[in-house]
């Protein structure tokens, strides 16, 4: 399965295992590289579990996240989906919180929540979106802006308004989403990280529209 629409939006892609990203020198190769919805743990150390493919055991490691460190300091943008914003932001000087991560299930929870966004449509990413729009929602994560270095640009490219986050579903703790940042661009300067609130980008979770942001 193609994860990010890429046929319909005609960009191609290859897929990165470990030892890809742990070559190194991916700025020669790569313009931009997502990461998946996965736990900072799972990506740094993964499973050693024998029941899985040998290739998809194990983590990037140390050496992968200075490889992918190295990615962003030669100007190239590293885009995580769902979890995976974590490792970005516990590893990274970048001016952002991730909100869900603090909250219990008690706080908020979601089984699979309609929600509405509302869209930046003048920053290049929001481009070929509508400025109101609706995203699937699963216990993902969710942000705010904190202090940043003045060589850093931070867009917020789609955030959840200050009422009404909840079109469809049931949402738990619903007033501690308003007003946060759902999409959030940071240029680091040559670099650039953006972090998406939700892991799927659009197949079989968010309508069409949304994946344009990708």
């Amino acid at each position: 399965m193609d994860p990010l629409g890429s046929g319909h939006y005609e960009f191609s892609y290859s897929t990165l295992h470990n030892s890809d990203v742990q070559a190194g020198r991916l700025h020669d190769r790569y313009d931009a590289i997502v990461l998946p919805d996965q736990a900072p743990q799972q990506i740094m150390n993964g499973s050693a579990s024998k029941i899985m493919v040998e290739e998809f055991r194990g983590g990037i490691g140390d050496k992968g996240w200075v490889a992918l460190k190295e990615f962003a300091e030669q100007g190239g943008t590293l885009i995580s989906l769902g979890q995976s914003s974590n490792l970005l932001i516990d590893k990274l000087p970048l001016p952002v919180k991730e909100l869900k991560r603090s909250l219990t299930r008690e706080q908020h929870y979601a089984l699979g929540t309609i929600v509405n966004l509302q869209v930046d449509t003048t920053h290049p990413m929001g481009l070929g979106m509508p400025q109101e729009a609706w995203g699937f929602y699963i216990n993902s994560p969710f942000f705010q802006l904190t202090e940043g270095l003045s060589s850093q640009k931070v867009s917020v490219i789609a955030r959840y308004p200050n009422h009404d986050v909840n079109a469809s579903g049931w949402l738990r703790g619903e007033e501690l989403m308003l007003g946060r940042a759902a999409v959030m661009a940071i240029e680091t300067n040559p670099g650039k990280v953006v972090l998406f609130r939700h892991p799927s980008a659009a197949p079989r979770a968010d309508a069409r529209d949304t994946s344009a942001v990708v």
